[in-house]
C-alpha cells in the first residue's frame, strides 16, 4: 500500500540535493539523513493518501484497465489487504514521522525547511485530496508532481543540509521533476477511462492518449534541454552530463508509447520511464559529484 517501487522518484532528488550540498563544501550527515528520512516518509503518506481518497472518489474501484503496480493505485483497500482506517493511519503516522524530520532539521539547522516542507505535504495531500484535488484539474496535478519531486524536493534537502535557501538547486531539481511527472503520465493513459467516469480529469484525459503521448515527448524533450541549460550557465558542472548516457531508457519508453499505446504491451514503458527517472538522476548526481 505505500508502494514503495516509486519512492525512487524522493530518492534520486535528495541525492541530487546531497551531492549540491557537499559540492558547496557545506555536508552534514545528520541533517541529510533526517531530510531523507522525512523526504521518504512524505512520500509514503503521500502514497496512502492517494490510495485513500481514490477509494472514497470511486476511481479505483472503477479501473480493470490498471497495470500493477504501475497504475490503479496499489489495490490494498480493493483486496481487502487494509481498512480505510488502517490506511488513514498508515498516512498520518507517515506524515508525523515527517514533521518530526523537520522540526528536528528547524532545530539543529534552519527553519526555512519547515515552510518547504509544508509546500510538499501540501501538495501531497491535495493531489488527491478533495476539494482541490488537483490530479482532477486538467494538468495541476501533474505540474505539482514536477515541482514537489524535482526543484521543491531538492531546493529542501539543500536547505536542510546547508542552512541556506537558494535558487540554483530548485533550477538543479527541475529536469528530475520533469522526468517525474512523465513517470505520472504514461501511468495515466491506462488509467483514463476510469478516471474520465469519476472526473478524475488529467492531462491525458483531457487531450486523450495520442495527446498524452505528445505531452510525454515533450516534457523529456524539456528534461534535456534544462539539464543541458544549466551546464551550459554554469550552474551545475559538466559532468553531470553523464545522465545522458540514461536516454536509450526514454527512446524504448518513446518506442512503447508509439507501438503499444492502447494496449497491455506499453507496461514495458511504464517499466523504461520509472528507470530513466532513476538512472538519469543517479548519474546526474554522480556528476555533480565528480564535477
Amino acid at each position: 500500500m505505500t508502494r514503495a517501487p516509486f519512492l525512487s522518484a524522493t530518492l534520486v532528488p535528495v541525492l541530487l540535493g546531497g551531492a549540491l550540498a557537499a559540492r558547496a563544501g557545506a555536508f552534514h550527515g545528520g541533517l541529510f539523513t533526517l531530510a531523507l528520512v522525512g523526504a521518504l516518509a512524505l512520500h509514503v503518506a503521500a502514497n496512502t493518501w492517494n490510495d485513500l481518497f481514490d477509494w472514497k472518489s470511486g476511481t479505483d474501484q472503477a479501473n480493470n484497465d490498471y497495470f500493477l503496480p504501475f497504475s490503479g493505485g496499489s489495490r490494498s483497500l480493493e483486496l481487502g489487504l487494509v481498512t480505510e482506517r488502517g490506511l488513514a493511519i498508515t498516512a498520518w503516522t507517515s506524515a508525523a514521522i515527517a514533521v518530526a524530520c523537520g522540526a528536528a532539521v528547524a532545530y539543529f539547522g534552519t527553519p526555512w525547511v519547515l515552510a518547504i516542507g509544508a509546500a510538499g505535504g501540501l501538495l501531497g495531500f491535495c493531489y488527491t485530496a478533495p476539494p482541490l484535488r488537483l490530479a482532477a484539474r486538467r494538468g495541476l496535478g501533474e505540474l505539482a508532481v514536477a515541482l514537489a519531486f524535482g526543484p521543491l524536493l531538492v531546493l529542501g534537502v539543500v536547505t536542510a543540509v546547508t542552512g541556506t535557501l537558494a535558487l540554483v538547486p530548485a533550477l538543479a531539481g527541475l529536469p528530475l521533476g520533469l522526468l517525474t511527472a512523465n513517470i505520472l503520465l504514461i501511468n495515466e493513459i491506462p488509467d483514463a477511462k476510469s478516471d474520465a467516469v469519476t472526473g478524475k480529469n488529467h492531462l491525458v484525459v483531457t487531450f486523450g492518449a495520442r495527446g498524452g503521448r505528445a505531452i510525454y515527448v515533450a516534457l523529456l524533450v524539456a528534461a534535456v534541454s534544462s539539464h543541458v541549460a544549466l551546464v551550459v550557465a554554469g550552474l551545475v558542472p559538466a559532468a553531470s552530463l553523464l545522465a545522458l548516457a540514461a536516454l536509450p531508457l526514454g527512446a524504448r519508453a518513446l518506442w512503447s508509447l508509439a507501438k503499444h499505446l492502447d494496449d497491455r504491451a506499453l507496461v514495458a514503458g511504464n517499466k523504461a520511464t520509472i528507470n530513466l527517472q532513476l538512472a538519469y538522476g543517479l548519474l546526474l548526481t554522480l556528476g555533480v559529484w565528480l564535477g
